[in-house]
């Protein structure tokens, strides 16, 4: 197993409880939200989101977060959608598909009473072709950031 901190140098690495192979052949993704609802995922460095490669899906594998608030419950929701939103946005998403089939129902829920400021979860939600992959929180005005791990097939 190797560390997070550096996934290049480990053959493996657990996150949520899924291994990872491989991590420095996957798509690492980033996000993050404070002041608006929503994002959309972007490679590190990257200075606008990321859009699935022409004739592949992208899946998620995995997801980290990190929150700023210790009290409270953040809900997260995963969507696919033709436009890219930007980071920290306010713009509504074109035409979402999200994780749990509807803007209301937020797939990921997490208690923050004590401050469990680090949350993993594997995750298996995949992206079409020419798609971006963005994110909607339920509470706003908090800053939390994400990272995904993903693989185009």
């Amino acid at each position: 197993m190797g560390s997070l901190i550096n996934p290049s140098m480990a053959d493996s690495i657990s996150i949520g409880g899924r291994t990872i192979l491989n991590p420095n052949s996957k798509i690492w993704l980033y996000g993050k939200q404070g002041t608006n609802a929503g994002c959309t995922f972007r490679a590190l460095g990257a200075s606008s989101g990321y859009q699935v490669t022409a004739g592949k899906t992208l899946r998620v594998l995995a997801l980290i977060g990190i929150s700023n608030s210790a009290t409270g419950t953040i809900g997260m929701l995963l969507a696919q959608s033709d436009n890219d939103i930007g980071l920290d946005s306010a713009t509504a998403l074109t035409n979402p598909v999200y994780i749990s089939g509807s803007a209301g129902n937020f797939w990921f829920q997490q208690d923050l009473t004590g401050d469990p400021s680090r949350i993993e979860m594997p995750c298996n939600f995949t992206v079409a072709a020419t798609k971006y992959l963005s994110m909607i929180l339920g509470t706003i005005g908090q800053s939390q950031s994400f990272t995904l791990v993903c693989e185009e097939f």
